[in-house]
């Protein structure tokens, strides 16, 4: 993949740190994390990078943190999520929600419907800290439909609001935002060309997947994912 491609997409410079030990991340969401592999292309830049990873993934499509609709199957009230918590010491857990929650801005997070989100975020965050204190929780900022939805916006400023409203949850989650949106932002402004999304205008091109695993690794490291291109 082109560099000119990556280093546009990239928020932040960061400085390059050798990490010694074995990093281990775990991934809960759903399709939006799972189109293309987005774990695997993550761990692909720790190959890439020398840097040693181990991960897991629970991606099942279509599943909230805390839609009460789906029962055992959303994450928070689903076994199986806690018995992967559990499983391993891990150093970060990645959690991607049905971004569609976080489309509403104009300081509407949260409304009566979406306070669940929140705890929901908070139970989870609170199993990973109990079963390993130094766990860091990264909070998928992610993006929504590329055409927008009627009254809140267009792709962009949907994405903008997601954002806005990972801000406002972080204040009771106190973890890290990682900002997939963005560096999606800045990618749809500096190179139009690349279609971030794919066919249903929802789900996200390869390209996307790529710069959400990008920042995903960058948040994590620190590191410009510059340095560490592969393909894939």
């Amino acid at each position: 993949m082109k560099r000119l491609l990556l280093s546009t997409f990239i928020l932040f410079t960061y400085i390059f740190t050798q990490a010694a030990d074995t990093t281990k991340v775990l991934f809960i969401g759903n399709s939006f994390t799972g189109t293309f592999d987005v774990p695997q292309l993550v761990k692909g830049f720790a190959d890439a990078a020398a840097l040693p990873m181990v991960i897991a993934s629970h991606t099942p499509g279509g599943i909230s943190v805390a839609d009460v609709s789906q029962g055992t199957m959303a994450h928070m009230n689903n076994p199986m999520v806690f018995d992967l918590i559990r499983s391993n010491n891990w150093d970060y857990v990645v959690l991607q929600d049905n971004q569609g929650r976080f489309v509403d801005g104009g300081g509407n997070f949260p409304s009566p419907t979406q306070s669940p989100v929140i705890a929901g975020h908070i139970k989870i965050r609170d199993s990973m800290r109990a079963n390993s204190s130094c766990s860091r929780m990264l909070l998928f900022s992610g993006w929504a439909w590329k055409s927008g939805y009627p009254g809140l916006g267009d792709g962009k400023k949907l994405i903008a609001n997601i954002y806005e409203n990972y801000q406002v949850l972080n204040t009771s989650a106190q973890e890290i935002i990682a900002p997939i949106g963005s560096a999606w932002l800045r990618a749809i402004t500096q190179v139009p060309s690349v279609d971030l999304w794919g066919p249903d205008e929802a789900h996200q091109s390869m390209e996307g997947s790529y710069i959400t695993a990008a920042v995903i690794f960058s948040s994590i490291y620190r590191m410009n994912t510059e340095t560490v291109m592969f393909d894939n």
